[in-house]
């Protein structure tokens, strides 16, 4: 089970979106158990609906997997997620390296350091894509199809899907370094590929679809965020951009150090890991040195200007200013995941040098001089191993050294005991390498070559797996036969009332309380109380944004101005939002202390939003008056049963017991009756946020929703039985998360195509 931080804030909220889908058939686009309701914005979605293939696909679906665990359902999605990385960066090795053996090295050492448990943003979808992309768009410029430059686009618009809105500057950003990096280098290539291109239907084809998939993305990044919306996310202005300041020094390692992670085999990092196996780094020395193709100079200063990137140096600071959209990213010590990537690609080149090609001869005293200094190095590596498995003061100071200052750490790898394991795994497969190296220009390697390679590949593959195998321990715990039971999918209940515990002895509870336990308190979302289908009054989990009216509403209890949105309310404090209990109303009209539905005899219409906030924080008013904020466009037929003066007795009682029924309850839908003796009718208020894309029936009919006590809904009611149905739906977000499903369902099918493909292929032509 993941241990928490940004992975386990998507696992909770894939579990919460496929509930409610596969039991109702419809995708959430509001969640009442956030913030008193709020709407699925971009982040929700990434980590809901589109993190990843599968997911996007699913959430099309009603009760097909409704007797599948969603556990199992979850890391099969990551299973896809990662099939993609694999065939990516299978197929683009392909195009630089002629050897197989070459790729399996590369891929497999791609593969092992993508380890997303603890936060799969930047360890898996910051990157996951950015190896087909590449591949594609070469094949495009080779052949001049335009189907190649139209699947490219989908899936730069798939991986965004699938991630941070603030990752997008960084993904576009590799793929113009690495293309410019490519048309510097090869011009007159580039000049004659760009002259085979061909204006014809299937260029206008192309550029249609791709227009609407660019469109599909700036709908899903924008929709949500409109000005019903308010955001303070530590760090960011109100627009979610970052200064420069933030920007090169939020969560930053600007320290060299970080990289030791490379050789000492320790990943001491909640966010990512760079790990990529021993024996690629002296190959990344030798390929550097003795192959001088142009596709390897290219590969390195891409490499390299990501690398200046991530280390906030003059680079981050030009690209800040010119790159589009780059105030919005603020994580530069993260985007050394990319850096990685290439690592792997030139270490290639040294693989494919040494093993594979003939014109590396032993007796040439350049190759052999360097060949020496190089195993000469890995020995004093092997040396300094040893020493520090065996000191474990001096290993805790070099790995506390690679953190750098403000970045969450796994605790759990300065354990005395995990330190001098993992220190001596790390020498024992150091003094193998350095053995075999070694020894390697005495062996015949005309005739023991494949066994050679095959050794090295399989020493190579238990290194880097071995790794990955031990840092999944790690970065996750077991769950026992109870608490894997709690996981399957179920309908979502009605929270009657608020509560003020989370915590209320509910089987999933457990898995949640190991999760926080094992994490850090920053990386507890105030997303997890979905987790639990609980409804609860305030956090101390980290929040972000939350709707505005809620806001005005803490606001007038704090004290504060309404409507300012230049400082957050009292209540955020340590990145939780706590509301005022001071207030005899306050728990009463958010629903502790009474239901959440609640009948009035009358209602006060007030057009100034200011004097209801003075009215219903005056120390008189004990929540049981009801006031209301008008919609737009009021019928008038409704003038006559509002009073439009605030009574001046605040402390009068207008509450009615009627007895209700809730018959529905989903994220989308709230249908309830009850019944009103009264001739003159009576009052609903519903202590959910009010949005204006709520909509509600009464016996049929549609009503209009009133904002009541500057964040909640209310609607009149008729003498008699009535029908109720609150319900909220985008029309256009429905279409887009469809568009999206179709979209994940393609690429799914692309994937097993060419899996099965590559497994019985016998050459190599290009997919």
């Amino acid at each position: 089970m993941i241990r928490g931080n940004d992975a386990f804030a998507g696992f909770s909220l894939q579990y919460f979106f496929l509930s409610n889908t596969n039991k109702y058939g419809e995708i959430p686009q509001w969640i009442p158990f956030i913030t008193h309701g709020t709407t699925v914005t971009w982040g929700y979605s990434i980590q809901g609906v589109m993190a990843g293939l599968l997911p996007s696909i699913l959430f099309q679906t009603k009760n097909i997997i409704e007797k599948i665990n969603f556990f199992n359902i979850f890391y099969l999605g990551i299973f896809f997620d990662e099939l993609l990385l694999l065939i990516g960066t299978w197929l683009l090795a392909r195009r630089f390296f002629s050897s197989k053996f070459t790729c399996l090295f590369v891929t497999s050492s791609v593969m092992g350091s993508c380890i997303g448990l603890t936060s799969y943003f930047f360890n898996l979808y910051l990157l996951y894509a950015i190896p087909l992309l590449l591949h594609f768009i070469h094949s495009f410029f080779e052949t001049g199809k335009w189907r190649y430059c139209l699947l490219a686009i989908n899936l730069y618009v798939i991986q965004q899907m699938g991630n941070l809105a603030q990752n997008i500057p960084v993904t576009s950003l590799t793929i113009f370094i690495y293309f410019s990096i490519y048309f510097l280098l090869h011009p007159l290539k580039t000049l004659n590929q760009i002259q085979i291109f061909k204006y014809d239907k299937n260029f206008f084809l192309c550029l249609i679809f791709s227009l609407f998939s660019c469109l599909v993305l700036y709908l899903m990044v924008t929709l949500g965020f409109d000005k019903q919306l308010v955001n303070f996310n530590v760090g960011r202005n109100i627009d979610g951009s970052v200064s420069l300041d933030t920007f090169l020094n939020y969560g930053a390692n600007k320290d060299l150090t970080k990289w030791l992670e490379l050789v000492l085999r320790i990943s001491p990092f909640f966010d990512y890991t760079l790990y990529i196996g021993l024996l690629p780094i002296p190959l990344l020395i030798l390929g550097i040195l003795f192959n001088h193709q142009k596709v390897n100079l290219q590969l390195l200063l891409t490499a390299f200007i990501l690398f200046l990137f991530a280390m906030s140096t003059f680079i981050s600071t030009f690209l800040y200013y010119h790159w589009p959209l780059m105030k919005f990213f603020r994580h530069l010590t993260l985007a050394s995941t990319l850096v990685k990537i290439f690592l792997c690609f030139i270490a290639g080149f040294g693989f494919e040098a040494m093993f594979t090609h003939e014109n590396f001869k032993w007796n040439n005293k350049t190759i052999l001089f360097t060949y020496f200094l190089v195993v000469l190095a890995m020995c004093g590596l092997t040396l300094l191993l040893n020493l520090f498995s065996d000191n474990f003061t001096y290993s805790t100071k070099v790995v506390t050294s690679m953190i750098g200052p403000n970045l969450p750490r796994m605790d759990d790898v300065f354990r005395e005991h995990f330190l001098s394991s993992r220190l001596f795994q790390s020498f024992i497969f150091s003094f193998v390498y350095s053995l075999l190296f070694l020894l390697l220009p005495k062996l015949n390697f005309k005739r023991c070559r494949n066994g050679i390679i095959l050794f090295m590949l399989l020493l190579h593959c238990l290194d880097v797996y071995m790794y990955r195998f031990l840092e999944t321990q790690l970065r996750s715990f077991v769950l026992d036969p109870e608490q894997y039971k709690t996981l399957a999918l179920e309908s979502i209940p009605y929270s009657q009332r608020r509560r003020e515990s989370l915590w209320i002895g509910e089987p999933r509870e457990n898995i949640l309380k190991a999760v926080i336990s094992n994490s850090l308190p920053v990386m507890a979302y105030w997303s997890l109380p979905i987790f639990l289908f609980k409804d609860i009054f305030d956090t101390d989990f980290r929040t972000d944004f939350w709707q505005q009216p809620l806001n005005d509403y803490m606001r007038a209890y704090w004290g504060q101005p309404i409507h300012d949105l230049s400082t957050p309310p009292l209540g955020f404090q340590n990145r939780g939002l706590k509301l005022p209990i001071q207030h005899p109303a306050i728990k009463k009209i958010s629903g502790v202390t009474e239901d959440k539905i609640q009948f009035f005899s009358e209602a006060y219409l007030i057009n100034n939003d200011e004097l209801i906030a003075s009215a219903i924080s005056d120390t008189n008013y004990k929540g049981d008056i009801l006031f209301l904020s008008a919609p737009f466009r009021l019928n008038p037929n409704y003038l006559s049963i509002l009073k439009h003066n605030p009574p001046a007795d605040l402390s009068l009682n207008t509450r009615l017991p009627l007895p209700y029924t809730v018959q529905h309850f989903s994220s989308n839908h709230l249908k309830l009756n009850v019944g009103v003796s009264s001739s003159q009718g009576a009052w609903l208020f519903y202590s959910d946020v009010w949005h204006p894309q709520w909509k509600a029936t009464v016996n049929g009919e549609p009503t209009p929703i009133f904002k009541a006590n500057l964040a909640y809904k209310a609607i009149p009611l008729e003498p008699g039985l009535n029908q109720i149905h609150f319900y909220f739906k985008n029309n256009l977000l429905s279409f887009l998360y469809f568009i999206i499903g179709m979209n994940a369902l393609f690429w799914i099918g692309w994937l097993l195509r060419v899996t099965v493909g590559l497994c019985f292929e016998r050459d190599n032509k290009p997919i």
